[in-house]
C-alpha cells in the first residue's frame, strides 16, 4: 500500500473477545498501513472518536442498545463526514438494525473478505475484483450478496447496498 495514506479504523463492540479478534485480524491484514482504535463502552464512543477521526468504524448494530450510523453521520462535531460504517454482526439482529450502514461483516468473514470490504469503502480497491485468479473463489460482491441473503435481506436491500 505504498503511496496511500494510513487508514484509520475504529472497532466498537462491548465484547472483548469480538473486539480483540477483529483488531487482530485487521492488524494481520493491514499491518502498519492502518491505525487502530477500540471502543469498549458506548459512553466512551464520542470522546474516543473525536480524537481519532476514523476513516472506517466497525461497530455492532447493538452497541449502546441500538447504533444508528445515520444519526452519527449527522454529528459533524465528532464524526468526519466521509467516515464509513460497517455493521459487525456477531449475533442475529433484525435486518432493519443494519439500515444506514455502508457495509457489513460477520465474525465468519475471511481475511480476504475483510480486506476487500475495507479497501472498497476507502477507495483502495474494487469490491467486484475476484480475490484470486484460480477461478474457484467467489468475487467479493458474490460474497457480499451471500452475506445479505444469510442475514435475511431482501433482493432490493442487497441491490441497494
Amino acid at each position: 500500500m505504498t503511496g496511500l495514506s494510513v487508514i484509520k479504523i475504529a472497532v466498537a463492540d462491548t465484547s472483548v473477545i469480538v473486539r480483540m479478534g477483529v483488531l487482530a485480524a485487521l492488524k494481520r491484514i493491514f499491518g502498519g498501513s492502518a491505525a487502530y482504535m477500540e471502543v469498549a463502552l458506548p459512553d466512551d464512543f464520542d470522546t474516543r472518536i473525536v480524537s481519532f477521526a476514523p476513516s472506517v468504524v466497525i461497530v455492532s448494530p447493538t452497541f449502546g442498545g441500538f447504533f444508528d450510523p445515520v444519526a452519527q453521520r449527522g454529528r459533524t462535531d465528532i464524526m468526519p463526514k466521509e467516515t464509513k460504517f460497517v455493521a459487525l454482526l456477531s449475533q442475529l439482529v433484525p435486518t432493519d438494525m443494519t439500515d444506514g450502514f455502508d457495509s457489513q461483516m460477520t465474525i465468519f468473514d475471511t481475511e480476504d473478505d475483510i480486506r476487500s470490504t475495507i479497501n472498497y469503502l476507502t477507495g483502495r480497491g474494487d469490491l467486484d475484483e475476484p480475490l484470486s485468479d484460480n477461478g474457484e473463489s467467489l468475487s467479493s460482491r458474490e460474497k457480499q450478496v451471500i452475506r445479505g441473503v444469510v442475514s435475511g435481506k431482501t433482493n432490493k436491500e442487497i441491490a441497494d447496498q
